[in-house]
């Protein structure tokens, strides 16, 4: 995993409408249109100690398609989203995301994929107060050759370009390239492990006219990736990695790890546990931590096919290094989500009604907050 991706887990407790999520996966039908609509309520959403609640909504389309022709799967999706504020109208804005993707199977031992992606979304109001939309772009070329039954080799390249929409936010834009091999073995029963071998660089091309060091670098990654299933219940995938900056100001030696269990209690309940580690690079965000680790615990229960109902709770140690204006200094971040419930009323038809308590502790006051968030939206599939 590149060392861009570890960039969301930052800043995790945003209540996603994972109900209009799917809409940017690939549609099960050949063409999908989802339209939704979802209502949040937060009861801090200046993130600061005093409260200061706000009203948005969030409204959403979105159009998939994909195509299956001999060894050819494309794939293309679009969403257009706008949130609109009750109490901070300057605050409203809209943006799309996206992804697209051509794989092929040429023959039994020669693939290839062509993949696009755009994530966005607006900032938070400890990051930054004004109007500003992260968007993220990944572009990605890969081709895998296999040798046989298990082992397999493959090469690639990609970009990431990251944007923002606030023009005083645009020292933090940066575009990186990489290249990348790899080398893959699997077992019969498709438990995995991979080796990996990343090389790319970073430009920021609108440095903060302030700052006198350059925040550039190149990176080498070297990592480790396994997948197993030790059982028809169990299920269990963890990224290692070892990264090497050299820059003026992202210069060092770090590493990144992720862990991914999950537990198939009964055919109605399954338990899931996550824990990642990484060291983001300083200008990834406004409020960039040197090292995060967090743990997180989730349970999702189906009573039946048309119900889904999940909690779970997150906690994340942050540590930021000496700045200019601000101390070194650790501060934690807990997150619980004590319901998050999905009803399908029909095939068109969705509901979701989601809750989530959120309290940051830190040594500087104004970094010590809690707040709440409650959201209910629907969805409709044609």
């Amino acid at each position: 995993m590149s060392i861009n991706k570890w960039m969301k887990q930052v800043n995790p407790y945003v209540l996603v409408p994972l109900w209009l999520l799917s809409a940017t996966a690939v549609a099960q039908d050949r063409f999908a249109l989802v339209l939704g609509v979802q209502e949040n309520w937060d009861s801090n959403f200046a993130r600061n100690p005093d409260v200061d609640s706000e009203h948005y909504t969030l409204a959403a389309a979105s159009l998939s398609a994909k195509q299956d022709f001999s060894k050819q799967q494309l794939a293309l999706s679009l969403r257009g989203n706008q949130y609109k504020y009750d109490q901070r109208d300057d605050l409203d804005t809209d943006f799309y995301e996206g992804a697209a993707s051509w794989r092929s199977n040429w023959n039994t031992r020669v693939k290839t994929e062509l993949i696009w992606n755009r994530d966005a979304y607006p900032v938070d109001r400890l990051e930054f107060s004004g109007n500003d939309v992260v968007a993220s772009d990944l572009a990605k070329a890969h081709i895998t050759i296999g040798t046989g039954n298990h082992m397999s080799f493959g090469a690639g390249v990609s970009q990431l370009l990251q944007s923002h929409s606030n023009s005083l936010r645009q020292h933090l834009e940066f575009d990186e390239e990489e290249v990348f091999v790899e080398a893959t073995y699997k077992t019969s029963n498709q438990s995995s492990l991979s080796a990996r071998l990343r090389d790319g660089e970073r430009i920021y091309p609108f440095p903060d006219p302030n700052e006198p060091l350059s925040l550039d670098f190149d990176y080498q990654q070297r990592e480790l990736e396994g997948a197993w299933s030790p059982s028809a219940k169990t299920h269990l995938s963890a990224t290692v990695g070892q990264f090497e900056r050299k820059g003026e100001v992202n210069e060092g030696v770090g590493t990144t790890s992720r862990l991914d269990a999950g537990w198939t209690v009964s055919e109605k309940l399954e338990l899931l546990l996550v824990y990642s580690h990484s060291e983001p690079a300083v200008g990834e965000t406004s409020d960039s931590p040197s090292d995060v680790r967090g743990g997180e615990l989730k349970l999702v229960w189906e009573p039946s096919t048309k119900w889904i109902v999940s909690s779970g709770v997150r906690y994340t140690e942050q540590e930021y290094l000496q700045r200019a204006e601000q101390p070194a200094r650790d501060e934690t971040i807990t997150a619980i989500t004590p319901l998050s419930l999905t009803y399908q009323f029909s095939e068109l038809l969705t509901m979701r009604i989601n809750s989530q308590w959120v309290d940051r502790q830190s040594p500087l006051s104004y970094r010590s907050y809690d707040y709440a968030i409650a959201s209910t939206g629907l969805s409709l599939r044609f």
